[in-house]
């Protein structure tokens, strides 16, 4: 099972599903939730959908513990203000051995937006403490995306 968290419109849920995986897409925004469910419908069952906000202790615990493979997280982590707390949540939800897919631009090669983006330190600090970690950049001067494994 996976979990898409801050889906958006569900595209890169929707993608995984199509390749088989089973997804549960998770976003804050209930229009988001709402498009995806309604964009995506021919892709049921592989691919489910929840309004829950990330933030929420006591909501993402509803999710419960070690009952996912793989926790993606596309273009969302710069946005999370305790960055610390989220990496809690995910280790709970991940299963031994299930890996966090984060993709993000970096603060270093952005010219502006660079809110949107995870300098070098947060990288380091979102590395640290897992069982592995990787990274590869998606394109030159663009996207990193991160694989940690509990």
């Amino acid at each position: 099972m996976t979990a898409d968290v801050g889906c958006g419109l569900g595209t890169y849920a929707a993608a995984l599903a199509r390749r088989g995986y089973d997804v549960l897409a998770v976003d804050w925004a209930a229009s988001a939730v709402s498009a995806v469910r309604d964009r995506y419908q021919g892709l049921l069952p592989n691919l489910s959908t929840r309004r829950l906000d990330f933030t929420d202790e006591q909501a993402v615990r509803t999710l419960g513990v070690d009952v996912f493979d793989v926790v993606t997280m596309r273009l969302v982590h710069p946005f999370f203000a305790d960055k610390q707390q989220v990496a809690e949540h995910v280790r709970r939800l991940l299963r031994p051995g299930g890996a966090w897919v984060v993709t993000t631009p970096l603060v270093e090669r952005l010219s502006s937006r660079r809110h949107i983006a995870l300098s070098a330190v947060e990288v380091g600090e979102l590395m640290s403490g897992w069982g592995s970690g990787a990274w590869v950049d998606l394109e030159p001067d663009g996207l990193r995306c991160i694989v940690l494994r509990r």
